[in-house]
């Protein structure tokens, strides 16, 4: 199970997250989001929908979360 995260993370880019055990409330707001992203293009089917995925993110962390919800895109899973 650690494996196939760490291949998610990585695909998407994610490599700030260094410690795959780490609990997630130690995490940034941006990491988190990442994290959700990346929990939804694994476990996703056929589409993967979004509630405001940037909010409460600063501007840094909002451009890398959008950048994330391209990556899914364009690895072929529709994004609301």
């Amino acid at each position: 199970m650690e494996g196939h995260a760490r291949k998610q993370l990585n695909e998407l880019g994610l490599l700030t997250i260094q410690d795959i055990g780490q609990a997630i409330e130690t995490l940034s707001g941006g990491q988190r989001q990442g994290v959700a992203v990346a929990r939804a293009a694994a476990f996703a089917t056929k589409v993967v929908i979004m509630d405001e995925p940037t909010a409460a993110l600063g501007v840094k962390e909002s451009l890398r979360v959008l950048e994330l919800i391209k990556d899914v895109r364009d690895r072929g899973l529709p994004s609301f």
